[in-house]
């Protein structure tokens, strides 16, 4: 019997709504990732510098102009009032479901999204209703209710909050992506054109930080397929959506640095950008420049921007 089984079927379900057809099985621990851990995990013990303390209304303003200059952003729908409690149900009938939209929800600029300061462990969460017509059909249906960011944000804010804005850009388009798994990559892509943008110190940081999520994800994996530590379904393909986001998103990254110079550079962007006109996946933009998981493990790529230790 399949110990993952209910929370399979609920992530089937919500999958279904939001387009993904792949991804929905963690990740197995890979040959490749025991060089990675090898070279990787004394990081674990780095501490990141300093997280300065930084005005949000610099953060805004800086994110809105850097994100209108790259992109051509869409509005997103969004909750007219994130307190509402007459929501539609997750499986109204197609008319009730369309209805109760129509009243409830709104299409909005993405930075009119309301944001709320809070105590989480992680640095920013996008938050979305997941409401759709019925869970087979393939158009989803997320307003917008708000944008979560930590109260100790501080100048992370100037990366972790693009990050947040790209996510409401791609997880509005249906099928953006075919794979759960790809779907943080751009968000993290798009912390180092912050870092290009900017040219500041604080992109060490942020790239040491999803180093050290990711081995310690890549641990708990290994854990759970050598039987030494079993982990919840959601434990285990949150994890893997972290790893695979994480190797592909600074290997796309090194690509597109590397181009900078060149013609290639602008093209990635015109590419990102038919994503999010819902022209093209991402699964396209990663078969155009050959970026895969095996290639992404390259401990070079990997340990680019992270302070020496050695």
């Amino acid at each position: 019997m399949d110990k993952y089984k209910e929370d399979k079927l609920l992530f089937k379900l919500i999958s279904n709504s939001s387009g993904y057809t792949d991804g929905l099985e963690p990740l197995k621990f890979s040959d490749g990732w025991y060089k990675v851990l090898n070279e990787l995990y004394p990081y674990l013990k780095v501490d990141e510098q300093i997280n300065k303390p930084a005005d949000f209304s610099n953060i805004y303003c800086y994110t809105r102009e850097f994100m209108n200059e790259t992109f051509k952003l869409h509005p997103i729908l969004a909750l007219k009032s994130p307190r509402l409690n007459n929501r539609p149900r997750r499986n109204a009938e197609s008319e009730e479901a369309l209805s109760s939209l129509r009243v409830l929800t709104r299409k909005i600029d993405a930075f009119r999204l309301p944001i709320r300061m809070c105590n989480i462990r992680n640095y920013g969460e996008t938050v979305q209703e997941i409401v759709s017509l019925n869970y087979n059909s393939p158009l989803p249906y997320h307003p917008y209710s708000h944008i979560k960011l930590s109260r100790d944000i501080n100048e992370y804010g100037f990366y972790f909050y693009p990050h947040e804005i790209m996510h409401t850009q791609l997880e509005s388009v249906p099928g953006y992506t075919k794979s759960y798994l790809n779907s943080e990559l751009l968000s993290i892509f798009l912390e180092g054109l912050v870092y290009l943008n900017r040219q500041d110190d604080i992109y060490q940081n942020i790239r040491l930080l999803r180093i050290k999520s990711m081995i310690i994800q890549m641990v708990r994996i290994y854990k759970n397929d050598m039987g030494k530590k079993p982990y919840s379904y959601t434990k285990m393909i949150k994890g893997s959506l972290y790893i695979e986001s994480t190797l592909k998103a600074f290997k796309l990254f090194d690509i597109y640095e590397k181009c900078l110079e060149r013609n290639i550079a602008k093209e990635m962007i015109n590419d990102i950008q038919r994503i999010l006109d819902g022209e093209n996946t991402i699964e396209e933009l990663l078969d155009k420049y050959e970026v895969n998981l095996e290639a992404s493990t390259d401990i070079k790529t990997l340990k680019r921007y992270l302070p020496n230790i050695n």
